[in-house]
């Protein structure tokens, strides 16, 4: 069943009178059977009984009726708190705390569904249009022109569609940015964010620059047109990873003239 508790540490019950407890509502009575896959035993026991807490009382009613119980049978909510449970999950290791099972407000399980939907039929239209491009490129020939931007476009392009930047850098393309670093970024406008949105990672849409294929390549094979140069490889960190790159390709290069000289 639930756990006794055992009174938190001070400081934990200072954090909850500062910012509020976490509640969770249970009950010894609201009991799941775990997926088959997951709690039967080795021996292929019975699967093991799940004891669900809520963070909305209104949610452990739902699941309550859902169950087959009824509102006149509904039993009172054991109320527990999301810190204290996870100070006591980290306190007490021999309890296994899998029995537990923390159940999400349906409204955010509902919003997390319809978000990877969304994600899904971007990707499924991205690799749609990428198909077509490749197709259409292979059939006509494409045939780059100085007027091109293609590495400028496909920022542009992801800095649209990216909606949840599980990346860096951490102002999360300026959502995440504190004001001043706008203001200084921006010049004093605040509330805008365009140019942080394109502070982009090497995202897979986006190329690799250490094996180019995709927009960093066809950028580079245009600096190399502009430059009248055979290749054009591009840098980070400034002129100083160029030096560096040049300084050790050429002692790579003496060292191999003179071993196979020696």
């Amino acid at each position: 069943g639930l756990r006794g508790r055992p009174p938190p540490p001070p400081m934990l019950r200072r954090a909850n009178r500062r910012r509020g407890p976490v509640p969770l509502f249970g009950s010894d009575e609201l009991r799941f059977k775990a997926p088959a896959d997951e709690g039967a035993g080795a021996d292929g026991g019975e699967a093991e009984e799940l004891t669900p807490l809520f963070l909305r009382r209104s949610d452990f009613r739902a699941a309550w009726l859902a169950s087959g119980g009824s509102d006149d049978a509904l039993p009172a909510a054991q109320v527990s708190d999301l810190r204290s449970l996870a100070w006591q999950m980290e306190c007490e290791s021999a309890f296994d705390w899998r029995s537990i099972v923390l159940v999400a407000p349906q409204d955010s399980i509902d919003l997390a569904l319809e978000l990877q939907q969304q994600q899904q039929q971007e990707q499924q239209q991205q690799q749609q249009q990428q198909q077509r491009q490749q197709q259409t490129d292979s059939e006509t020939g494409r045939m780059l022109s100085q007027s091109d931007t293609p590495l400028i476009d496909a920022i542009q392009r992801a800095s649209q569609s990216v909606r949840a930047p599980f990346f860096f850098p951490g102002h999360k393309m300026g959502e995440g940015a504190p004001a001043p670093l706008r203001e200084a970024v921006l010049g004093g406008a605040a509330g805008r964010t365009a140019p942080l949105r394109s502070d982009l990672p090497e995202l897979p849409e986006l190329d690799n620059l250490f094996s180019a294929e995709g927009p960093i390549h066809e950028a580079q094979q245009l600096a190399s047109e502009a430059f009248g140069a055979r290749s054009t490889h591009f840098l980070i960190n400034g002129s100083t990873g160029g030096i560096l790159a040049a300084v050790i390709a050429c002692v790579q290069h003496f060292l191999s003239a003179r071993q196979g000289g020696g």
